[in-house]
């Protein structure tokens, strides 16, 4: 990884220590990477000042769609990522574009259907090059955790004209408004653990070929089930890291 990559990367895994330990399980060296543009991307939609300031953001990433198909990526991420992966790469910003875009799905199955182009993509860049369908299609659980953790752990951080990351139906049951998790923090970790608990269930991310990505969401799944916060830092987290790989 080049050396301007692991430091765009180390603005993430200073924000989230889950990626730093999720990285030293990652057999392909793929998973930062790519990890950083789904990052990126997701931030843009749910956790920026205001609809405006998306917008631009995400106007940027289309142009440095067209320039990874031209050969000619700009941006840190973009540059480390293999020449086979750059359609993965321009079709997640394209479905990032599609969701900005997007009415607030009505319910768990309009939100599955509204996001698949974007986990599809992001299956085609952490997928080892040549993989099978059923090697990506066993990613997919994790994929999907990967997105819920992103979307619950994003609740009341951004602007409430952004998009909304629950569906109509979790607002719903909430009984709450995103101005009002906006204005009052501290309600925050209760919405959080209501939905991850709601969302998650019993269930844990399978990854056959991703031990990486399976640490990574088992870690977030854990840390908002229990607290409704990031996870913290520690022995315990290694611990915990260390048993998903294993798992994986």
């Amino acid at each position: 990884m080049s050396g301007s990559t692991d430091d765009f990367l180390e603005r993430w895994r200073v924000q989230d220590p889950a990626l730093r330990l999720a990285e030293i399980f990652d057999r392909s060296g793929r998973l930062g990477p790519a990890l950083g543009l789904y990052f990126e991307l997701a931030e843009t939609l749910y956790r920026l000042s205001g609809r405006r300031v998306s917008e631009g953001k995400l106007a940027w990433w289309l142009d440095e769609a067209q320039a990874m198909l031209a050969g000619q990526p700009r941006h840190p991420l973009t540059l480390a990522m293999a020449i086979d992966d750059r359609d993965s790469a321009a079709a997640l910003v394209r479905a990032s574009w599609r969701l900005f875009d997007a009415a607030t799905p009505a319910d768990r199955r309009a939100l599955k259907d509204q996001r698949r182009p974007l986990l599809d993509a992001l299956a085609g860049l952490l997928g080892e090059p040549g993989a099978s369908f059923s090697e990506v299609y066993t990613m997919s659980p994790a994929l999907t955790g990967l997105d819920d953790a992103f979307r619950i752990a994003s609740i009341g951080i951004g602007a409430p004209d952004l998009c909304s990351p629950l569906t109509l139906a979790d607002w719903a049951r909430l009984g709450l408004s995103r101005q009002a998790l906006v204005d009052v923090p501290a309600r925050r970790p209760e919405v959080r653990r209501s939905i991850a608990r709601l969302w998650f269930g019993e269930s844990s991310p399978r990854s056959v070929s991703t031990p990486g990505l399976n640490v990574y969401v088992g870690l977030w799944q854990r840390a908002l089930q229990r607290s409704g916060e990031a996870p913290r830092s520690g022995l315990g987290l290694a611990w915990r890291a260390w048993r998903l790989a294993r798992k994986a």
